[in-house]
């Protein structure tokens, strides 16, 4: 009889904590700031390759942006999340092919998949605005195409694939809402120097 009433109270205590560590899932959309410093230098190693190793002088970057998917659940003071990210950037290297001047543009997609977790440090006083930091890690995909000029290694190669770490650190982040709202964070990675986005509970 005591072990029965025993695995009763068990069984309602794990239920009760579950329930309060575990909060709803939630979406959030949203989009990064071009991510410079991050991914150039990959972009440059891929016009490297385009153009055999000849070294080159860098022209222009233009880029979309790192837009990211995520879901997320809040257990205890902790939310942990999947996210998934995508950015294109095109860059336009100028080399020297026989004497004369030649341009390598190179279209690179990244594809980005990390776990997330946040951690509120502050309310400011008021319950629909709270402080947050966000650290991310996981894998990048870097799919790379020749748009204009020529792979002088091999005349018919005209894509390039790699990958490594990604990571997202973003120690400063605000979100302005209850189950719906705005978010705003200023960090260094793969989604980006600044990011912002839209926020749902589920």
């Amino acid at each position: 009889m005591k072990r029965t009433i025993l695995l009763l109270v068990l069984c309602v205590s794990t239920g009760l904590v579950t329930e309060a560590q575990i909060s709803s899932p939630a979406i959030s959309v949203g989009w990064g700031d071009f991510t410079n410093a991050v991914v150039n230098r990959q972009c440059l190693e891929s016009a490297y390759y385009f153009s055999n190793g000849v070294m080159s002088n860098y022209v222009s970057t233009t880029s979309t942006g790192a837009w990211h998917a995520e879901i997320s659940v809040k257990v205890w003071r902790l939310t942990v999340g999947a996210v998934g990210a995508w950015e294109h950037v095109n860059v336009t290297q100028q080399y020297s092919e026989g004497g004369a001047p030649a341009y390598v543009q190179v279209g690179n997609n990244y594809f980005t998949g990390m776990l997330s977790v946040q951690w509120n440090y502050w309310s400011l006083g008021l319950p629909y605005v709270h402080l947050y930091g966000r650290l991310a890690g996981g894998y990048y995909q870097e799919n790379s195409k020749l748009i204009q000029g020529q792979n002088v290694n091999d005349p018919n190669g005209s894509t390039y694939m790699t990958g490594n770490f990604a990571y997202q650190v973003s120690p400063i982040g605000v979100f302005v809402g209850t189950k719906y709202g705005v978010y705003a964070e200023v960090g260094y990675g793969y989604l980006g120097i600044a990011a912002i986005g839209l926020r749902v509970g589920l």
